[in-house]
């Protein structure tokens, strides 16, 4: 479980928590819906994938967080899902009619259908460690062991739920429902909040200034346009009020796409796009490491030279990668035997698309980031691929066996 899902993660436990000691066939069944949507959502991203790598495009998991629309977007989705849970405003009989017939008739399936898809689409980037031999083999092979592979790995995703589904025991566990339930759900609100800033920071790492200020003046009015529905059209109200209301929210909507209009990508950033000024290729963080931008001929040069190299391909949304680049360049050990080793530091940007990055994943058959990888001078023909979860230990064990 990582904080890509914690969204969904709220939502589930609160319905776990509302249908306990209900009917358990339909607690299954929502179960089962829910485990559709992630089943369906793998699949189409698979085909997805597949096709436009077959047309020629360099994509790999995680890939629609490259698109910094597809990032505010899914911002102004979370932070609507968060004033929801905090009772700002709540979903009226013409919104639930709008989700089709199942909808209608109390049972809220398709609710969980789409919940399922939701957490699909926020775990993808989140390429969980030991997945990225699987991603690479599944969007390498044949349709049929493909779809084979990702509906594993839906079924690996989905399988806590369904236990709480299928088996009485584990659901009979949690707590009655009550009137602490209320407190609990405005709680839940806050994990979707963290996600939704998350993802701001991730939108910062590829736009400029322009396009912050007007993500945030989207979710301003976004707010804004939900609050007054949630004062002028409770569930209670008549359906004309309740009609007023959904113009509102959709005038709201189409004034956030307005805002959002400045919200494209601006371009490779600083470590994407190569400079004819070499100082520009070169990156300080704050530890004192200079780190060079992915280029092939730096490397190769590094190697000649008889110099070892360490690659860090990541990228923004890769929350993996924050924490490896926060646990191992923190330690002063691993930062001083760089600088004994006279190691050379490069790092490949995958925050936006990038061809270049893609490639080179693909030469350690890999679809998708964290990736880390050494290059003795000695032996370069034989690289050390690291594990997708670094230890300051485990990077240290290697770099001492370099001479």
């Amino acid at each position: 479980l990582m904080p890509c899902v914690f969204p969904v993660l709220s939502i589930k436990i609160l319905s776990f928590v509302k249908k306990a000691g209900k009917e358990q066939n339909k607690v299954r069944r929502h179960g089962l819906a829910f485990a559709f949507g992630i089943l369906l959502s793998f699949w189409i991203l698979a085909i997805v994938i597949r096709s436009l790598r077959a047309a020629g495009e360099h994509l790999g998991w995680g890939f629609q967080l490259q698109e910094p629309a597809f990032v505010a977007a899914l911002v102004l989705l979370l932070v609507a899902v968060a004033l929801n849970l905090f009772g700002v405003f709540e979903f009226g009989s013409s919104i639930q009619r709008a989700c089709g017939s199942i909808e209608t008739k109390g049972e809220g399936y398709f609710t969980s259908f789409l919940s399922g898809v939701l957490a699909t689409v926020l775990a993808t980037p989140c390429t969980a460690p030991f997945m990225g031999g699987a991603l690479a083999f599944a969007l390498s092979t044949t349709l049929i062991p493909s779809l084979a592979v990702f509906t594993a790995l839906a079924l690996g995703l989905a399988t806590p739920y369904l236990l709480f589904s299928f088996f009485p025991a584990l659901l009979s566990q949690l707590p009655k429902p009550g009137l602490w339930m209320e407190t609990l759900r405005e709680f839940m609100g806050f994990p979707v909040l963290l996600t939704a800033l998350w993802l701001i920071w991730v939108f910062q790492q590829q736009s400029d200034a322009g396009a912050i200020l007007s993500l945030l003046a989207a979710v301003l009015l976004l707010s804004f346009a939900l609050w007054v529905y949630g004062k002028i059209c409770p569930p209670t109200a008549s359906r004309k009020r309740q009609i007023g209301g959904l113009l509102l929210v959709m005038a709201s909507l189409i004034s956030c796409a307005w805002i959002g209009l400045p919200l494209q990508r601006p371009g490779r950033s600083e470590l994407q796009t190569p400079q004819s000024n070499e100082n520009t290729n070169i990156s300080i963080d704050k530890h004192g490491l200079a780190w060079h931008r992915y280029s092939q001929s730096v490397i190769d040069s590094a190697i000649k030279d008889g110099q070892a190299v360490f690659i860090d391909f990541t990228a923004a949304w890769c929350v993996t990668c924050q924490v490896n680049k926060k646990v191992v360049f923190s330690s002063s050990e691993v930062t001083h035997t760089i600088r004994e080793k006279n190691i050379l530091l490069v790092r490949g940007d995958w925050t936006n698309e990038d061809p270049v990055i893609t490639d080179a994943l693909r030469q350690f058959n890999r679809v998708g980031v964290p990736l880390n990888v050494l290059y003795n001078p000695k032996t370069p023909e034989d690289p050390v691929v690291f594990p997708s979860v670094l230890t300051p230990q485990l990077v240290l064990d290697e770099f001492r066996k370099l001479q």
